[in-house]
């Protein structure tokens, strides 16, 4: 609502207005389902006919209905509002069409992680890697599967059977990619060893993300490096507050740029392409970060402002700042496009 000097010839204009009359008929009539004013034409219909028993049983199990399926919904408003997704206990891909691509290819490598969900069961995820025909490289989703044991020998009959039980030949099996942990990697009673007594052309190769991984987070433990994150990540917090976080965006809306950034984002724990993003974001919001927190620091609950903004200006900072970007773009790749991790 913009044009306030004729607010009241809009607001008339709008309550007569057919579709306004029909939304406050439906809220109406919702409301009053809610409350159980309102009954339903089947009840209606009962009580003419006088069959008050039938009337009387079916409201009973609508209710138990409500009771059940109430608790599912608040669920799902509660994923949605915290931007979860939803998933259950397992899952399968396209299994069908994936099976014919594989025994077509007459190649395949296994690709399997094993991880604890939410609900503190530990799954599975099985994928395949195979040259389609028109020789491009795809991994394929299969399934997940619960694992009642992490042993080498209980995951590799897994998922063997998980492959077997999709159609897919076995004897096709040339390569294995699994990370560095010993039940998976170990040459005596690992995943790679049990599943090659099975299958002899499956070589086993450590999974290239996850040394990349392991690179980047030895990396990361370098004291310059850590301090910079430490930086970058504090930055986040104090800016994380409706008033620090207006003076960044009045600061952009003086300049004559435009970034395409408008917040700090926070550095994730696990997912790199998240680091990298964050990083990406405040290196183009750094002048305006600057800026602000040099009229922040003349308030009088500046807080941590003039010692954050001198931290910007530490050579090791800087430097640390430019080698962090360079890091993580080594797995921008792999992170946004990799279908499995592998």
């Amino acid at each position: 609502m913009d044009n306030w000097k004729k607010a009241k010839e809009i607001f008339v204009a709008h309550e007569s207005a057919r579709y306004h009359k029909d939304c406050i008929c439906a809220y109406e009539n919702l409301e009053k389902i809610q409350k159980g004013v309102q009954e339903e034409v089947i009840d209606l219909l009962d009580e003419k006919r006088q069959d008050t028993t039938k009337s009387e049983k079916r409201q009973e199990q609508a209710k138990q209905n409500r009771n059940k399926i109430r608790p599912i919904i608040e669920a799902i408003i509660l994923c949605g509002r915290q931007e979860m997704s939803l998933r259950g206990r397992t899952a399968t891909g396209n299994s069908e069409k994936v099976k014919k691509k594989i025994n077509k290819a007459e190649a395949f490598a296994i690709l399997a992680d094993e991880t604890t969900d939410i609900s503190a069961v530990e799954q599975v995820s099985i994928c395949v890697r195979y040259v389609s025909d028109n020789n491009n490289i795809n991994e394929d989703f299969l399934q997940f599967i619960p694992a009642d044991s992490l042993t080498g020998e209980n995951l590799s009959n897994t998922i063997l059977n998980s492959l077997e039980s999709f159609g897919v030949d076995l004897n096709y099996s040339v390569g294995q990619g699994y990370d560095g942990a010993s039940n998976m990697s170990g040459k005596f009673n690992g995943v790679q060893k049990c599943i090659r007594q099975r299958c002899l052309k499956a070589i086993y190769i450590h999974c290239a993300a996850h040394l990349l991984n392991l690179a980047i987070s030895k990396a990361c433990e370098v004291q310059q490096i850590r301090n910079c994150l430490g930086v970058i990540e504090k930055l986040y917090t104090f800016f994380n507050t409706p008033r620090r976080k207006n003076v960044v965006l009045s600061k952009i809306k003086e300049s004559n740029e435009h970034p395409s950034a408008k917040t700090l984002k926070r550095l994730c724990a696990t997912r790199w392409i998240s680091k990298y993003e964050a990083v990406q974001d405040f290196m183009e919001l750094h002048k305006y970060v600057v800026e602000s927190l040099e009229d922040i620091s003349a308030w009088r609950d500046s807080g941590d402002a003039p010692v954050l903004r001198n931290s910007l200006f530490d050579s090791d900072y800087l430097i640390g700042l430019q080698v962090v970007n360079q890091i993580f773009s080594f797995g921008l790749p792999l992170s946004g496009s990799a279908k499995s991790g592998h």
